[in-house]
């Protein structure tokens, strides 16, 4: 069975981040910069989450069943939800160890292999992210969308570390790395909110978002015979878009054109979103009752 590319991403993305920790974590020992170290635990927890990742997008490919009727696909919000959860306490943890070093600064050692170690980081950071961001554009998934935000933060808290590196060889003063060690951390905790926010409204039922809703309404809107609609309900589950509506039509059509309206609904709903699996639910009414209910 071929891997899908949730599932692609995911292990390469683990693998990545394998290798960035080591290479930043051999940097920062050499250095003592806990700046670069800092880095290190976090590109370590960018592992990890991917590693959970993984599961979860396998988890969330699982067909529905009796028990699991519309299938597993909320477990990515609670990927994404225990993600930011874990990224901020990594956060917290790193701004207590840099304010500690403030106190007591002890000056940086080979500050060239530092700054090389995060060149390469960089490097491997940016392509990450142009392969994500390919991948999000055919899946949408909530998953590679959380881990794309966390590798943006990522490739900027290496680009800050670059800096606060230079202006270190430049200035003599090793304080610098401390507080820039705290901004990268407010930084991540900054990217961890709104990795924790997504994964909560994934769990509560967010509505289809725009531009696609609209594109939604205007297809109900445009279907011949129908009159007007009501009660429309949209969410998203993993790949899947799940919408509830109720057309009305004049009492005197029949039930083949009703059902033939409402089939060209459907099919050109899932047009939209070729690649998603959809689960349509259209209600025939021979008159608008919303205010009945």
């Amino acid at each position: 069975m071929a891997l899908s590319i949730e599932r692609k991403s995911t292990i390469i993305t683990s693998a990545t981040a394998f290798l960035l920790s080591i290479a930043k974590f051999m940097a920062g020992i050499l250095t003592g910069s806990m700046a670069v170290i800092t880095s290190a635990i976090d590109s370590l927890l960018d592992m990890a989450m991917s590693l959970f990742n993984l599961f979860a997008v396998k988890q969330s490919e699982l067909n529905p069943n009796e028990t699991f009727n519309y299938g597993r696909g909320k477990i990515e919000g609670l990927a994404a939800l225990f993600e930011g959860i874990l990224i901020a306490f990594s956060g917290a943890f790193i701004i207590y160890q840099s304010a500690r070093n403030l106190i007591d600064a002890k000056p940086i050692g080979d500050l060239g292999a530092a700054i090389w170690a995060m060149i390469f980081s960089i490097v491997v950071t940016t392509c990450l992210i142009i392969g994500l961001t390919m991948a999000l554009r055919k899946t949408n998934s909530l998953i590679l969308k959380a881990d794309l935000l966390h590798y943006k933060s990522d490739l900027w808290t290496n680009i800050g570390i670059i800096v606060s590196l230079g202006l270190i060889a430049l200035s003599g003063w090793h304080f610098i790395d401390g507080v820039i060690s705290i901004a990268i951390a407010i930084f991540i905790l900054f990217g961890a909110f709104k990795i924790a926010c997504e994964g909560v409204l994934t769990l509560l039922d967010r509505a289809i978002e725009e531009p696609l809703l609209s594109a939604i309404c205007a297809i109900i809107q445009k279907a011949p015979l129908v009159k007007s609609y009501h009660s429309l309900r949209t969410r998203k589950s993993a790949k899947t878009y799940i919408i509830d509506v109720h057309l009305v039509f004049n009492d005197d059509i029949s039930l083949i054109e009703a059902h033939d309206s409402s089939d060209f609904v459907e099919n050109a709903i899932a047009a939209l979103e070729p690649n998603a699996k959809w689960l349509i639910t259209v209600h025939l009414d021979p008159k608008d009752d919303s205010q009945e209910k």
